[in-house]
């Protein structure tokens, strides 16, 4: 009573692997696994968790099109607006960026990754491209249609988001992205 906890602090900081002489797949493939299954906690502390485990999936085996190219570049642009320094990580994650683009247009975690790292670098007109671009020829989530309802919301264009959020309302169970996004496009409409 009558005292405040302290609030601990973690600054998030974009890190880019440093790969490892040997390949190592078991470790590689153990440490995306954990990855993948730390992501489903939807917390800020399990999210810096699962950038190092990706971040370590890679270092032990950066070729090959390893799957945590994707997740730790979506991860991170989850996290960049709590960087610690904005410029050196955004700059960071554009490099790990350049690395992926091949896969821009086939991979969701990359397309919702990169979308992300635009969105929150003030260029959300690039973001919607990207993301449109993908939904052109790809399967959409639930979680890519938030994200694009969000970014809609930001531009203010309420004819897309409208129909986006035709689409998301229906979903009987949606993740918290989605609830966020429904609740700021209602509240701009």
């Amino acid at each position: 009573k009558g005292t405040i906890p302290e609030i601990e602090i973690i600054p998030f900081t974009v890190k880019f692997p440093m790969t490892s002489e040997i390949l190592e797949e078991k470790k590689s493939k153990e440490a995306f696994e954990e990855g993948i299954k730390l992501y489903t906690q939807e917390t800020y502390k399990s999210r810096l968790k699962v950038s190092g485990e990706f971040l370590k999936s890679l270092q032990f085996k950066f070729q090959d099109n390893n799957e945590a190219l994707a997740n730790l570049i979506l991860t991170d642009s989850e996290l960049l607006p709590n960087s610690k320094d904005l410029q050196k990580d955004a700059n960071t994650l554009f490099r790990l960026i350049r690395i992926g683009k091949n896969k821009s247009l086939s991979d969701l975690n990359m397309v919702m990754g990169i979308g992300l790292f635009y969105y929150h670098n003030g260029k959300t007109q690039t973001a919607l491209n990207i993301i449109e671009n993908y939904l052109r020829i790809g399967k959409p989530s639930l979680k890519i249609l938030s994200i694009y309802l969000d970014m809609l919301v930001k531009k203010g264009d309420l004819t897309k988001a409208r129909a986006v959020y035709e689409k998301i309302k229906a979903v009987p169970y949606k993740p918290l992205q989605a609830y966020i996004s429904i609740a700021r496009f209602l509240d701009l409409d």
